[in-house]
């Protein structure tokens, strides 16, 4: 067995934890939006960021191993850029080539759920954003629809911009 195998299979591994450490954060952002918890909400986005920079880390970690994996073969570089991880098994002994598969199995399926839970949390997003815009609307000025103003008096909406409220006629 290659010495880069143990690296990549740690790498995988690190990528499926990570995976499904995003995945259990989206089930949560979907409760707190649900739940309209904007402090939980804050505190989970700023979780998510974190793990996709680890993400992003790690597959350039496994990307370096899977170069240095096809330089102990012989491959080109430019070759492990599309070298699928079952070809790879391939030049693999037991179990390390059984651990690569169920690895690689494990990180396709976390990957089409983290997804999938991304597109529902576009869809639900969607659709509650005229409800974000309403409620905009009621903060900056009292009524959907109404004039709002600034501290100092200044009209913020309704063609009126820039117009002091002194300006204003009853």
């Amino acid at each position: 067995m290659n010495h880069w195998a143990p690296a990549l299979l740690r790498h995988l591994g690190n990528l499926v934890r990570l995976n499904e450490k995003l995945l259990k954060l989206g089930k949560q952002r979907h409760t707190a939006m649900v739940a309209r918890d904007v402090d939980r909400l804050e505190s989970i986005l700023t979780e998510e960021h974190g793990i996709r920079l680890a993400i992003i880390e790690e597959e350039r970690a496994r990307q370096a191993t899977m170069v240095h994996l096809g330089a102990a073969q012989g491959k080109p570089p430019e070759q492990m850029v599309e070298m699928r991880l079952a070809e790879v098994a391939q030049w693999m002994g037991e179990p390390a080539r059984t651990q690569l598969l169920a690895l690689r199995q494990r990180l396709e399926q976390a990957v089409a759920r983290v997804q999938e839970t991304n597109r529902i949390m576009t869809m639900l997003a969607q659709q509650m954003l005229p409800h974000f815009g309403e409620l905009l609307e009621i903060l900056l000025g009292g009524t959907p629809g109404g004039r709002a103003y600034t501290a100092d008096g200044q009209a913020v909406r309704s063609g009126a911009a820039g117009m002091n409220v002194l300006d204003m006629q009853a």
